[in-house]
């Protein structure tokens, strides 16, 4: 069989994408961290750091961990309706529902195309006359019956989370420390569009910067079921921090705890999906067919997916844009199979050897061996712990800038930033535009 790596390369040099980049690790040990092809067609090579849309992963990655940490905070429970927070929804989809994927909800529908003429896509009038068209999307079969993947159910959760939070998306993620992150257009209150300090690999029709996704477009390029950007590296350092969660460690984004129930199999019937995330299928996975049932992931529609297997605490992400130059290209669909069977067969064991550069290749990048956070595998399911009280955010110090000879010290203060979004008003029971208030910190007396 041949390597993961060579299978990788072989993609770029076969037309399957213009370039990509895939990463991977093992209890915490970097096993390959390599990019290899083009941005685009002509436009140069593409590296380890180079950004690309992820597109769905957006959900497991982004609007899941938000969720979980919104429950932490007490700021929701799995059964509370999604109507609690976006008016409109049928009072029996539950937030636990939409993360199965089991709400009803059709697969798919293009609410931009359905936007009044004079609405201009990718302000905040488009953001809610998006949301609250998906919240009056007819079910296309009773609540809690089968799983059937769909975005509309994240598109209403990203924006309830938005309500619960008080604050944008891209805002709420920087709770988690995220190495991701979304490119807001909306405007105010919302922050300014990340500008990557690397280049971004564009899509479909030479789309360079704005989310591939034509709903997450029109919202403004933030949504619960797509928007964040990031390379392998990125998803991989985080993916790596919930796998220290479900072996016991604290500190990261989620507690212990949130990550083994965000992780347990759901009860609907015929189902391969957890809270936000899948499971390999028996017949056709793109995992392959060496990954246990246990292993939990998610795809991308650009061309990208993260495959782990959490008790050997194995991670595998690959990232690409296949969109580019158009969407038709479906041949990932061939190559993501071998790869992660390949992956299986040369990193599953007991001690797995860094990935070796293919001879003659025109791979880029390398193993950092030692990189992430070392855990040992966890052998037996630890007795449930009390989730310890969290600690109150210690004050911000001053920066003390050292002076010139003869010249006073300078301490600088950043001015804090609280984000709300308001009530809904007499006339409209919906969600509306947040509000964004900036205030000094006061001197003590």
């Amino acid at each position: 069989m041949a390597s993961p790596i060579d299978i990788f390369a072989a993609g770029a040099r076969d037309g399957v994408y213009p370039g990509g980049q895939l990463s991977a690790s093992r209890e915490g040990r970097w096993l390959v961290n390599a990019a290899v092809g083009e941005l685009a067609p002509g436009m140069g090579p593409t590296h380890e750091q180079c950004v690309y849309d992820l597109a769905s992963l957006t959900k497991p990655l982004g609007t899941t961990l938000l969720v979980g940490q919104a429950l932490e905070m007490g700021l929701c429970a799995l059964e509370d309706p999604i109507g609690k927070f976006v008016p409109g929804v049928d009072p029996a989809i539950t937030i636990e529902h939409v993360l199965e994927h089991s709400a009803g909800f059709p697969a798919h529908l293009r609410f931009d195309q359905r936007l009044p003429a004079g609405l201009q896509p990718g302000t905040w009038d488009a953001w809610r006359h998006i949301v609250f068209d998906a919240a009056k999307t007819p079910r296309a079969r009773a609540v809690g019956a089968a799983a059937e993947y769909s975005d509309i159910g994240f598109i209403l959760l990203g924006a309830a989370l938005e309500v619960m939070f008080a604050r944008p998306l891209p805002v709420a993620l920087t709770l988690l420390k995220s190495p991701l992150f979304y490119r807001d257009f909306r405007g105010p209150p919302s922050l300014p569009p990340v500008r990557p300090r690397w280049p971004i690999a564009p899509t479909e029709d030479g789309l360079c910067g704005d989310v591939h996704d034509e709903n997450a477009r029109a919202m403004g390029g933030v949504a619960g079921h797509a928007g964040l950007w990031g390379n392998a590296e990125s998803v991989l350092r985080l993916s790596e921090q919930l796998v220290a969660a479900y072996h016991g460690h604290r500190g990261g984004p989620l507690s212990p705890e949130t990550v083994r129930r965000m992780w347990q199999p759901s009860l609907v019937p015929g189902s391969t999906r957890t809270l936000g995330w899948d499971r390999p299928a028996a017949v056709g996975s793109s995992t392959g067919g060496r990954w246990p049932a246990h292993a939990v992931g998610h795809l991308g529609f650009t061309g990208t997916s993260v495959w782990i297997e959490p008790d050997r605490a194995l991670i595998v992400v690959l990232v690409t844009n296949r969109v580019c130059p158009s969407r038709a290209n479906n041949t990932i669909r061939r190559l993501r199979p071998a790869l992660y069977d390949a992956a299986w067969q040369q990193w599953a064991h007991a001690h797995p050897k860094p990935a070796r550069r293919p001879t003659g290749a025109p791979v880029r990048g390398g193993v950092r061996p030692e990189s992430g956070p070392f855990f040992a595998p966890r052998r037996a399911e630890p007795s449930p712990q009390p989730e310890p009280a969290r600690p109150k955010a210690a004050r911000a110090q001053p920066v003390r800038r050292p002076a010139p000879r003869g010249q006073a010290s300078v301490h600088t203060e950043a001015p804090t930033l609280r984000i709300e979004i308001a009530g809904p008003g007499p006339q409209d029971s919906g969600p509306t535009k947040p509000q964004v208030r900036s205030a000094k910190k006061r001197k003590s007396r």
